[in-house]
């Protein structure tokens, strides 16, 4: 392979898409009238680009699909995007009672009756030996410190 080879094969994409210069195409052509190799290549680089544009063709092209066939395919598109749908809202709504119930547990209940109060006990620090368990209140404890 020679280095004008390498040139003329680099420029075949172009050349097949004619989007070479004047002077280049005709560059191109007389080396691919010489060089049975880049000749070559050029014919598999048409035949590529032929089933490209064929594959195209039939890809962009409307199905070959019975009525019955299509509506069958739309029924089940359908199907698909409202089941999707209902999810969707099950898991909301299953969420939002699962919101409630946890939100009940956690916000202070009203009473509905007034908590007793407790008798009032005196605080007497000889014979208190457990702080801890000691009951009083701050009158209770201020009487006892100014009567000593």
């Amino acid at each position: 392979m020679t280095n004008q080879c390498e040139i003329v094969q680099d420029l075949l994409p172009l050349y097949i898409d004619q989007e070479l210069s004047k002077e280049s195409q005709v560059y191109v052509e007389s080396h691919l009238a010489t060089c049975k190799e880049c000749s070559a290549l050029k014919t598999e680089l048409l035949k590529s680009k032929q089933f490209d544009l064929k594959l195209q063709r039939s890809l962009g092209s409307k199905s070959n699909s019975s009525p019955q066939e299509l509506a069958f395919i739309n029924r089940i598109t359908k199907w698909k995007r409202n089941s999707a749908i209902f999810g969707v809202c099950l898991i909301v709504f299953l969420t939002f009672l699962l919101w409630m119930f946890i939100k009940k547990d956690f916000e202070p209940q009203p009473v509905d009756k007034e908590m007793p109060i407790e008798k009032e006990t005196t605080f007497n620090l000889e014979t208190s030996k457990r702080w801890g368990n000691v009951n009083y209140d701050y009158i209770t404890v201020s009487n006892y410190f100014n009567n000593c």
